[in-house]
């Protein structure tokens, strides 16, 4: 998956995580189910410090489903000043940021199903092991 990719389909929600990031048994998950939710969207990508072959292995260990972006030089991370795991930033056809999302917790992802789904109705996502505030 590339940013090129991303743009043809934007606006979207780019997803950071880190492959090493404590908090990922408990946020990899909601983020799963996020995208689960809003996959036929094609609006949701997870961008991971990691290049394709690790990424893959990571997918696989994790049992994810998502698109990843790979991203072992860390330069769409620095391109956006990501600093946390787990954050989600909203980006326009441009691939300019129009808003942050940080972290995993239950408002966060909401606001992110809510933004996914633009002017229609939010997919119904099930969040409830998400916690109240959750930071990567």
């Amino acid at each position: 998956m590339t940013m090129d990719q991303v743009k043809s389909s934007s606006p979207a929600v780019l997803y950071f995580v880190k492959t090493d990031c404590g908090s990922n048994s408990e946020a990899v998950p909601l983020v799963q189910a996020l995208y689960e939710a809003n996959k036929d969207s094609g609006k949701f990508y997870v961008v991971m410090n990691a290049d394709e072959d690790e990424a893959a292995k990571w997918s696989q260990d994790h049992k994810t489903t998502f698109p990843i972006i790979s991203d072992p030089n860390k330069e769409i991370i620095k391109k956006y000043g990501v600093q946390f795991s787990q954050t989600g930033i909203w980006v326009d056809s441009d691939l300019k940021e129009v808003k942050r999302f940080p972290g995993y917790g239950k408002k966060t992802l909401e606001d992110i199903n809510k933004t996914i789904a633009g002017k229609g109705a939010p997919a119904k996502v099930d969040l409830s092991a998400a916690p109240e505030s959750g930071l990567g």
